[in-house]
């Protein structure tokens, strides 16, 4: 990852918040000269951002073929909640154990917290924590840079979306119930993939309550 302070980090962070929100409408064509002018820095530095952001799997292309959005199809999007959901399961299963006789102090995302995307993201991000192994939070990571524009959506099909991830958080603790609910968290959203990946092929606002992440 590019360190937050140099030019190159600064770029890479700048074109990733675009591409990852509701800013760019799936498949739009990154013009590398107009991002280095927004970015105030070199083509070079550009594209050095944009082959990471590929790598990553969050920018289309290369630069002999040019660099595109991330599609939002309704198989890319099946899959990027399907993953997230299998972290999730993953890391719950596999929580470290607790050493010494205090409780673990979990930090969840509570409901007067930032917006609902954020905290959705959080709270995935604090499962995969559980684990202790790095790879699970990067992966998670990523799993959520690919879901947040849609995210941003869901309040149009779902209403109910703060009331949902109160219910994950209550049940964070006790596993046996959570992964039923982590289970129902990610078939909602299979079953309204076709209404969401057209939403989001429009680019409408964010959904009621939603907000952008960038």
């Amino acid at each position: 990852m590019y360190e937050q302070d140099t030019i190159g980090g600064q770029v890479y962070r700048l074109i990733k918040a675009q591409v990852t929100s509701c800013a760019c409408r799936p498949g739009q064509r990154l013009n590398p000269g107009q991002l280095a002018a927004d970015a105030d820095a070199s083509e070079t530095t550009v594209y050095n951002a944009l082959r990471r952001l590929a790598a990553e799997g969050l920018v289309a292309g290369s630069r002999t073929e040019g660099f595109h959005a991330p599609p939002a199809d309704e198989a890319h999007l099946r899959a990027s909640y399907r993953w997230a959901c299998a972290l999730a399961i993953l890391a719950v299963r596999n929580a470290a154990p607790l050493i010494g006789p205090e409780p673990e102090v979990t930090h969840f995302p509570t409901a007067d917290g930032p917006g609902l995307v954020h905290r959705t993201e959080a709270f995935f991000e604090r499962l995969a924590s559980l684990p202790e192994i790095d790879e699970c939070e990067v992966a998670m990571a990523h799993a959520n840079d690919r879901l947040r524009a849609v995210r941003c959506l869901e309040g149009h099909l779902f209403e109910d979306g703060e009331e949902e991830l109160a219910g994950l958080v209550d049940m964070a603790s006790d596993p046996e119930r959570l992964i039923p609910l982590l289970i129902r968290h990610r078939d909602r959203r299979l079953l309204a993939v076709a209404d969401l990946a057209r939403l989001r092929a429009r680019g409408p606002a964010p959904g009621p309550g939603q907000g952008q992440v960038i």
